[in-house]
């Protein structure tokens, strides 16, 4: 202090004139003694005032802070609905940009339903909401999950369908209780971790409208998977190991790019409905007659061929229509299986050919070009008697016609001002 350092050098405490006499010989001002200590004590005032304000402030914005959530959760109580014995929480149409951690209080939820907001990503918090069941998160924007979603150990449904993710985390595999998982119309999404065969459990997976350019390697290893849609995507294949999806039984591949179905899709036993409209085959495998329980078929718009077409009656719309597929099935395989039996019976005939001598063949093909001559002949004289024929009717026409414009002629000379007025002044 000050003080003590003035108290080591004063040796007398002399006043003369306002000055004080130091030991040294030297003068100082009593001023001057006093602006300093005057400084330091309005310092340290200022310091004490400072940590005062700091305390208020701190203390206002926890009281603040402590007000805001209970005005959030007070809010959120009223978003949380009772069905059906579940509690769910619904935030819909509302410009959330981020969940606020008050949820956690509102106690054990069955469910979320966000829907519409402006969220972008999830709160890493997620992993806490351990009785979660059922997660719908469709059409909020959102870009990632955050991996703590692998802690929902009882989540059964998850959508994130109509959202952006370029991903999904490797995480998703550890929900072991995940039955419907929805992930339609992220737009951009391209592949799947190889932990999502872990889902043991899982019986439907919606993954339309993305940019899959084939079926991710984990989705043939799920057990019990009953319902695929990988409608509007950008497949050129199916792979072999479709046949492992035993228990699949509605397969939904319209709009994409395949150009042929793998026999082992004939092998599925449970399968039921099969869409695979506006496609590029050519040709399908004729072992889909022998899948048992096949009861819907969506063939249109594919290049199939042979050609092949329903008498399906003209005021049935598209959507009737389509119930005639199993119909134009069964008709195409029967065509399928003419033509190529057609194609045998060429050949073997070819093969008889083959081995008949120079002479019979001779024969042969004299009688075969006498018999294409009076074909020919016969041909010629009908085409001769239809040409007559045209000309004779257009002989009528002209006749017609040359009649219908002399009656033109007529009706306009007898109705033309012009030639009203020239017979007046005639």
């Amino acid at each position: 202090m000050l003080g003590r350092e003035i108290g080591e050098e004063i040796k007398e405490r002399n006043t003369k004139d306002g000055m004080l006499v130091l030991s040294g010989g030297g003068w100082i001002a009593v001023a001057s003694v006093r602006a300093v200590w005057e400084s330091r004590i309005k310092a340290r005032e200022n310091e004490v005032a400072r940590e005062k304000e700091q305390r208020k402030r701190t203390t206002v914005a926890r009281l603040t802070g402590v007000w805001e959530e209970r005005i959030t959760l007070a809010e959120l109580k009223k978003k949380v609905f009772c069905e059906d014995g579940r509690l769910i929480l619904k935030i819909i149409n509302e410009k959330w940009t981020v969940l606020p951690g008050s949820i956690l209080k509102l106690g054990d939820l069955w469910g979320w339903s966000v829907h519409r907001t402006i969220m972008r990503a999830l709160p890493s918090w997620l992993g806490s909401c351990g009785s979660l069941r059922s997660l719908d998160l469709a059409r909020n924007g959102l870009r990632e999950i955050p991996p703590e979603i692998g802690e929902l150990r009882q989540l059964e449904e998850l959508n994130l369908s109509y959202n952006r993710l370029l991903r999904l985390p490797a995480e998703v595999g550890q929900c072991q209780s995940l039955q419907r998982l929805e992930l339609a119309a992220n737009y951009e999404l391209q592949n799947l971790p190889l932990e999502v065969s872990n889902l043991s459990s899982l019986y439907h997976l919606d993954m339309s409208v993305n940019m899959f350019s084939h079926v991710p390697p984990a989705i043939c290893n799920l057990p019990a998977l009953e319902w695929l849609d990988m409608s509007n995507n950008q497949l050129e294949s199916l792979p072999d190991k479709i046949g492992q999806l035993q228990k699949l039984h509605s397969l939904w591949l319209q709009r994409n790019r395949l150009v042929e179905i793998p026999p082992s899709l004939c092998t599925l036993p449970q399968l039921s409905t099969l869409v695979l409209a506006s496609n590029r085959l050519t040709s399908l495998p004729s072992a889909l007659r022998h899948i048992p329980n096949l009861m819907f078929v969506n063939l249109t718009d594919n290049p199939l061929e042979p050609h092949v077409e329903l008498p399906v009656p003209d005021d049935e719309d598209i959507m009737d229509r389509e119930e005639f597929g199993m119909e134009f099935l069964s008709l195409y395989l029967d065509e399928l299986y003419n033509s190529e039996g057609t194609k045998t019976t060429i050949e073997d005939t070819n093969d008889q050919k083959s081995g008949v001598s120079d002479e019979e063949v001779l024969v042969d093909e004299e009688q075969d070009g006498s018999n294409v001559t009076e074909q020919l002949r016969g041909e010629l004289n009908e085409l001769s008697e239809q040409l007559e024929e045209q000309h004779n009717r257009i002989l009528h026409l002209e006749e017609r016609a040359v009649h219908f414009r002399d009656a033109l002629r007529q009706n306009y000379l007898l109705n033309s001002p012009h030639v009203s007025r020239n017979a007046n002044s005639a």
